[in-house]
């Protein structure tokens, strides 16, 4: 079982991985590693782009990072193109002050993910940036991460934020 956690421009291309494998020409390019049935789960951190929300110069801005050739196939590159109900959960963590990837990009994604059936969680960071330095923040993160893959992180975490063994439940 694959988890996906990116953050930023890691966690768009964590979403975009996990929403196109159900795209026959994305299939070509990731089932040479047979990872489509694999992925049970996804998590963006201050990651999530919906193109038509996006001003116009942070379009020319990801226009230049993504090394897409025409502006036309732009949609290639944003996981809304490729949505549906059959994506693995997501879950979207973002700073309500963050200005590189504003929080309200994460709400509308997560709006579109609603409409679109597809499980996720959106947690919202108040007082909070670009950049998630406090560990507590990514303890729903990682119960969210555990819940799909069985793990134990989140434990784990919780007990050595909050100093003591238990869980935070």
């Amino acid at each position: 079982a694959i988890g996906l956690v990116g953050y930023s421009s890691g966690g768009h291309l964590a979403l975009l991985t996990s929403s196109s494998l159900n795209n026959e020409e994305m299939q070509g390019i990731l089932n040479k590693n047979k990872i489509n049935g694999s992925i049970k789960c996804v998590a963006s951190i201050n990651g999530a782009v919906v193109p038509k929300y996006l001003p116009k110069e942070f379009k020319q801005k990801i226009f230049k990072w993504s090394g897409v050739e025409k502006e036309r196939d732009m949609e290639l590159i944003y996981p809304s193109t490729y949505l549906d109900k059959y994506d693995p959960p997501i879950f979207l963590l973002s700073g309500k002050d963050d200005k590189v990837v504003p929080n309200r990009l994460a709400r509308q994604l997560s709006n579109l993910l609603k409409r679109n059936e597809v499980e996720h969680v959106f947690q919202t960071i108040q007082k909070t940036g670009h950049k998630i330095s406090d560990t507590a923040h990514y303890l729903e993160l990682l119960k969210f991460m555990d819940s799909h893959l069985g793990g134990n992180a989140y434990s784990i975490l919780a007990a050595q934020t909050q100093g003591d063994t238990g869980s935070m439940e």
